[in-house]
């Protein structure tokens, strides 16, 4: 999805504390009317929580898609390995999706970011 924060159909909803397994996480409910052509943007609302304690990274989702004249939905979650530094870096993301003809499908992705030192490269 190429939906950002600072789209004109996107709209902030609500923002609240929740707890969720012993972590105080921020949840925020948005809704999204696609300004130009929503048969190609499908979000339509949904949530997202973040962790402000860890850079405030994304937790999990669920949102509402709209595909053409039928709704399905996508739920994630988020897995992160905390560096020495406290810095998180992202090792999994498991998508839900329900498709509009109510077919469930699971995918998960895992990642081995690695930090790595790289000298700066200048060209003019």
């Amino acid at each position: 999805m190429d939906v950002t924060l600072s789209d004109s159909g996107f709209t902030i909803k609500n923002v609240a504390p929740i707890e969720k397994q012993g972590k105080a996480l921020i949840k925020v409910d948005f809704s999204y009317d696609p300004p130009i052509d929503p048969v190609k943007e499908p979000l339509r609302s949904g949530w997202v929580l973040l962790d402000p304690k860890s850079y405030w990274t994304i937790q999990s989702f669920d949102v509402q898609m709209l595909w053409i004249d039928k709704w399905g939905n996508d739920k994630a979650e988020y897995e992160y390995r905390i560096l020495e530094d406290g810095f998180p870096v992202l090792t999994r993301v498991v998508v839900k999706r329900t498709t509009p003809k109510g077919k469930r499908m699971v995918g998960t992705y895992d990642y081995q970011l690695e930090e790595q030192d790289k000298p700066m490269q200048f060209s003019l």
